[in-house]
């Protein structure tokens, strides 16, 4: 049997979608535009876990963020795509990324929002 690297959420991809990936002010949207507002422009951020990229990375690119989407389900990916069709985003578990091996970490003197 296959390891499921979406840590369960592809059997329950559809079902997520019609609820969380559909609310466009659902929760933690007022504290990650809080966060947002925090950050100099322009700035880049990876949603990782993206799901369908409703609400976060909706509201991210709303506020001038350009966003990269990570996800490990494929039907989440496929709803992201059709939801940002411009937008990068990558299939993949975090823990084997292609795109975080390419992300170099801040040195020190260098400012980190996390």
């Amino acid at each position: 049997m296959a390891k499921d690297r979406s840590n369960g959420y592809e059997a329950v991809a559809t079902h997520f979608s019609k609820c969380r990936g559909q609310a466009v002010n659902g929760i933690g949207t007022s504290t990650v535009r809080a966060w947002v507002r925090t950050i100099p422009q322009p700035a880049t951020v990876l949603d990782l876990g993206c799901g369908t990229g409703i609400p976060i990375s909706s509201m991210l690119m709303e506020e001038g963020m350009t966003v990269y989407g990570l996800d490990a389900s494929p039907t989440m990916v496929k709803a992201y795509r059709q939801n940002f069709p411009t937008a990068p985003v990558v299939c993949e578990a975090a823990e084997e990324s292609s795109l975080l091996s390419a992300i170099s970490v801040p040195l020190k003197s260098e400012k980190s929002f996390c």
